[in-house]
């Protein structure tokens, strides 16, 4: 497992070899195309706070989108 890298504040200061594409999340960690595990550290800078991915999130959410409570600005 590959740590992320450290103080990224957008994709131009990336380090080289963090990936651009992500296959899969779960919890803090991350896999991309190649199969590559990576911890998350920094969270999406806050954003993903509750992880990726979570079971009980997912099917929360997908219980709340069924019902038809989501309501975009128009």
């Amino acid at each position: 497992m590959r740590p992320w890298p450290p103080s990224l504040h957008g994709r131009p200061q990336a380090h080289p070899e963090a990936p651009r594409f992500y296959r899969h999340g779960t919890g803090a960690r991350l896999t991309d195309e190649d199969g590559r595990e990576w911890l998350d550290l920094e969270m999406g800078r806050g954003p993903n706070i509750l992880g990726y991915g979570h079971p009980h999130l997912k099917e929360a959410l997908e219980r709340h989108l069924r019902a038809g409570g989501y309501a975009g600005r128009a």
